[in-house]
């Protein structure tokens, strides 16, 4: 997806185009939580800000996933607003962006979008966009109960039937053997906090 600067009226540009799936999979890379379930979809509008173009938009695409719970296949749509300013730079004695200066991209400091030349590509930042939304450990709904830690069964259609098994954290374990190790001895036939005293023979009158 691209703009042609020169097509961008006062009225602005207005371009809805598929965001291919292939391309999601190749940002996701190998191994990814998230996989697309057929064509994502961006619709965005084009301004002009003096020499600058502003960019809104939102990309939406429908993503499948496993619960990280549960294992349980899940399906979400995700709708994502984005907003982005490139600005419109000179380029610099020998200095080349990455598709001869057509690539909207970072400046050198990698802080501000940019763009030379008549184009403005759009594809990464629209791909980018949508996937910096996607969650790291998808849930199939906000309260599912997971999988039994003993038979591996889906919690969500009931209980198991396997009994209950208070598990300690490592954390509270260390925490007890500490209080263990320095409680003080109490001796033994002596109260704590009973003070042993000494009985005093009286001399005879």
């Amino acid at each position: 997806m691209f703009i042609k600067v020169e097509e961008i009226g006062p009225d602005g540009l207005e371009l809805d185009e598929p965001l291919p799936a292939a391309e999601i999979s190749d940002g996701l890379g190998d191994g990814a939580v998230f996989r697309p379930i057929g064509d994502g979809r961006a619709s965005i509008r084009a301004e002009l800000v003096g020499r600058d173009v502003l960019v809104r938009g939102t990309v939406s695409a429908k993503m499948g996933a496993e619960c990280s719970r549960c294992l349980s296949a899940l399906t979400e749509r995700f709708e994502v607003p984005f907003t982005v300013l490139f600005a419109k730079r000179a380029p610099e004695a020998g200095a080349k962006t990455e598709k001869e200066g057509t690539q909207g991209g970072e400046d050198q400091e990698g802080e501000n979008l940019f763009f030379e030349g008549p184009v403005v590509e759009l594809d990464g930042v629209v791909r980018d966009n949508l996937l910096l939304s996607l969650p790291m450990a998808p849930t199939c709904t906000p309260d599912c109960r997971g999988l039994c830690p003993s038979c591996g069964k889906n919690l969500n259609g009931g209980p198991c039937g396997c009994p209950s098994k208070r598990v300690e954290s490592p954390l509270a374990a260390a925490l007890r053997a500490k209080v263990s190790s320095t409680a003080p001895t109490v001796l033994k036939g002596v109260e704590r906090g009973t003070p042993k005293t000494k009985k005093v023979a009286r001399p005879p009158r």
